[in-house]
C-alpha cells in the first residue's frame, strides 16, 4: 500500500499580509452600488488592506475550545495545572471526525476540498486518510493552540493593554479597541507577541530559559533588571520563569497598538525594520516567521533565507491610473524642498538607509505603537528569534546565514549588538523620551493607504491636509479614490467584487485609544482653506479646493514613486 503524503499544512504565507489588491476600471454610485465592473489587480509586497489575522486567531481559539468539555474555557483566568485537567468533548470530536470522512466519501463534497479533477479528488482522500490516522494528535494540537491563544490574548493582552479601564488613557471614557476584532489590515504583532515569552517559560524541560543562560549568563531576564521592580536578583532558569509569570504586568504591553501592515518593496533601502525601527534589517524575515509560528522548534528557517534578497529588490507596483506629468514635475520640486521650510522638506526625511527615529513629540502622532515593548518582552522575543536560528544551524552545520549581521554582511559576535539586531532597545527610548517612528522611502506610496503607522488617515490628501481628516471612516475597500489618492473610505460597496469574494469593509473610529489621527502636519501650509467643511458631507467641495492648490501637484508626484 502506498504511503500517503504528509498532511498539508494550511496557514498564512508571507503574501497573506504583504500582498494588496486594487480594483481597476470600476465605477460606484453614491449609494455604493457597483455600476461598472472592473478587474482586480494584485500588488505584491504591498500591505493586504483586507486581512483580519487576529480575528482568525479568535476563530482558531474558539474552534479548539469547542472541543473541550471541561477544564478550560474562553473566560479562564489561569492555565490548567496539567493536561489531566482537560476533558475533551467526545461528542464534538466524533462529530468532527464523522463530518470529515463524510465529505471525503461523498462524490460531490470531496470535489470542494481541493478541486474536481481526478488528481485533486485523490489527493483529498489521501489527506483525509492521513489526518484520520492521527486524528487524536491533531485534535490535541488544536486544543493546545486554543489554550495558548486564550492565555496570550485574554489572560495577558486583554487584562493589561486592552483593558477597557486601561489607566494609561488620557481621555476619560475613551473606548479601547477589541483585542481580536475590527482589525482590518492591521495587527498588534509585538504587543500581543509579548505573551509568547510567558508561554515559553512553561516548557517542560525549561529549555527556553536554559538557552538564555547558555547564550549569555548575564542575560538581564536571568541576571535581574534594574528598571523592573522585583527583578534585581539573579535567578536560575526555573525561578526566573516563575518570576515572569507572577509579574505579567512587567512583561505585557501597557497600551493597545493596532497598527497597519507595512509594505516590503525595496526593503534594501531600509536600514531598520518595522514602524518604530525596533529590529535590524537582517533579522526582519526570521523574526516575522518566529512570531507567526510562535515556536522556534516549528519555524521553517530555510524558507526565510531567500526572503531578504527578494524583498530587498522587489519593485513597487506602478500607479495604475492616469498621471498628469506636468503637475507631477511641479510636485517633484515641492517634494525636494522648493517652497517649504527646512523641516518640511519631504525628501529631507524620506531618504534611503537611515536609522533615524523621529520622536513622537516631534511628529505629533499617536504614541502607542512606539511604547508596546517592555524590557522583558524585548529580551524574551529576541531570544526566540536567535533560538530558532541556532536550532536550524544544529541540524544544518555550516548554514549560519540566519545569524545577525552588520552592514558589511559579517556575523555580529557581540551579544548585546546581536540582541539589538533582533530587537532594539525600544524601552530605553521610551524612558529617554526618544520613542517614535522612522520615515521610510515612499516607494508605491499610492498603494499603502490608509496612512500613518496606525492607519488612521484614509488618503494622501487627508495626510497632507490635516484639517480634512475624518473622525470615522471605512477601511477594507479595494475600490480606489483617485481624487484623494487612497482606497475608498466614505462609501461601503453594496455588492461583492465577485461571487468568490467576501468583503471586509468596517468602520474605523479615530477616537479609540491608540487610533488617533493627529500629527504629521508637514507641508500643510500648501493646503487650501477647508475650515467649516465636513470631510464626508463636503467631500466634493474639499476635493475641488485641493485640486486648485499647490498641494495637488505634490499629490500627483507621489503617484509616481
Amino acid at each position: 500500500m502506498q504511503e500517503p503524503p504528509r498532511v498539508d499544512a494550511v496557514f498564512f504565507s508571507c503574501s497573506a499580509c504583504h500582498q494588496g489588491r486594487v480594483m481597476l476600471g470600476e465605477e460606484m454610485d453614491e449609494a455604493g452600488n457597483i455600476v461598472t465592473a472592473g478587474r482586480m489587480k494584485f500588488l505584491p509586497g504591498m500591505p493586504n488592506t483586507e486581512i483580519e489575522a487576529q480575528y482568525f486567531s479568535k476563530l482558531l481559539m474558539l474552534s479548539g475550545l469547542a472541543l473541550i468539555e471541561s477544564g478550560f474555557s474562553a473566560d479562564a483566568k489561569a492555565l490548567p495545572k496539567s493536561a489531566d485537567e482537560i476533558v475533551p468533548s467526545k461528542a464534538a470530536i466524533i462529530a468532527l471526525f464523522t463530518r470529515m470522512l463524510t465529505r471525503a466519501i461523498d462524490p460531490d463534497s470531496v470535489k470542494s476540498i481541493y478541486g474536481p479533477s481526478a488528481e485533486q479528488i485523490t489527493r483529498a482522500k489521501l489527506q483525509t486518510y492521513a489526518v484520520a490516522k492521527d486524528f487524536p494528535k491533531y485534535m490535541g494540537d488544536l486544543i493546545g493552540v486554543a489554550i495558548k491563544t486564550q492565555y496570550v490574548y485574554i489572560q495577558i493582552a486583554a487584562r493589561y493593554a486592552y483593558n477597557p479601564d486601561n489607566p494609561n488613557k488620557k481621555t476619560p471614557g475613551q473606548k479601547v479597541p477589541d483585542v481580536f476584532a475590527d482589525r482590518v489590515g492591521q495587527m498588534d504583532a509585538f504587543g500581543i507577541a509579548s505573551g509568547l515569552v510567558a508561554i515559553h517559560t512553561l516548557r517542560k524541560d525549561n529549555s527556553y530559559l536554559k538557552f538564555m543562560q547558555q547564550d549569555n549568563p548575564d542575560n538581564p531576564i536571568l541576571a535581574g533588571m534594574e528598571t523592573v521592580p522585583g527583578f534585581s536578583e539573579r535567578l536560575e532558569p526555573e525561578e526566573a520563569g516563575a518570576r515572569i509569570r507572577a509579574n505579567l504586568q512587567y512583561l505585557a504591553s501597557s497600551v493597545p497598538a493596532p497598527i497597519d501592515i507595512k509594505s516590503l518593496n525595496w526593503s534594501g533601502h531600509r536600514k531598520l525594520a518595522n514602524w518604530d525601527g525596533n529590529q535590524g534589517a537582517s533579522a526582519r524575515a526570521l523574526a516575522s516567521g518566529t512570531s507567526a509560528t510562535g515556536d522556534p522548534l516549528k519555524v521553517n528557517v530555510r524558507i526565510h533565507e531567500p526572503m531578504n534578497p527578494l524583498i530587498n529588490h522587489m519593485p513597487a507596483p506602478p500607479y495604475p491610473f492616469a498621471v498628469d506629468q506636468d503637475k507631477a514635475g511641479r510636485g517633484m520640486e515641492i517634494f525636494n524642498g522648493l517652497g517649504l521650510d527646512e523641516k518640511e522638506k519631504c525628501a529631507g526625511c524620506h531618504q534611503p538607509n537611515t536609522d533615524w527615529i523621529f520622536p513622537v513629540s516631534e511628529l505629533g502622532v499617536d504614541p502607542n505603537r512606539s511604547m508596546v515593548s517592555t524590557d522583558i518582552s524585548r529580551y524574551g522575543l529576541a531570544t526566540l528569534v536567535k533560538e530558532a536560528c541556532l536550532i536550524f544551524m544544529r541540524k544544518n552545520p555550516g548554514n549560519d546565514w540566519c545569524l545577525s549581521r552588520d552592514e558589511h554582511g559579517d556575523v555580529i559576535t557581540d551579544w548585546e549588538k546581536s540582541n539589538d539586531d533582533n530587537f532594539k532597545d525600544t524601552p530605553g527610548r521610551v524612558r529617554a523620551g526618544k520613542n517614535g517612528y522612522k520615515a521610510d522611502m515612499l516607494h508605491g506610496i499610492w498603494a499603502r493607504a490608509p496612512y500613518l503607522h496606525n492607519g488612521s488617515v484614509p488618503t494622501l490628501m487627508h495626510l497632507l491636509c490635516p484639517e480634512t481628516r475624518p473622525t470615522v471612516f471605512n477601511r477594507g475597500s479595494v475600490y480606489y479614490d483617485r481624487d484623494m489618492i487612497g482606497f475608498e473610505w466614505a462609501v461601503t460597496p453594496k455588492q461583492r467584487y465577485s461571487e468568490h469574494d467576501v468583503m471586509q469593509v468596517k468602520q474605523y473610529d479615530t477616537r479609540e485609544f491608540g487610533r488617533a489621527n493627529h500629527g504629521h502636519t508637514f507641508g500643510s501650509g500648501l493646503c487650501p482653506d477647508t475650515s467649516g467643511l465636513d470631510p464626508i458631507r463636503d467631500r466634493e467641495e474639499i476635493a475641488m479646493r485641493v485640486a486648485a492648490s499647490e498641494i495637488d501637484d505634490l499629490l500627483e508626484y507621489l503617484k509616481t514613486l
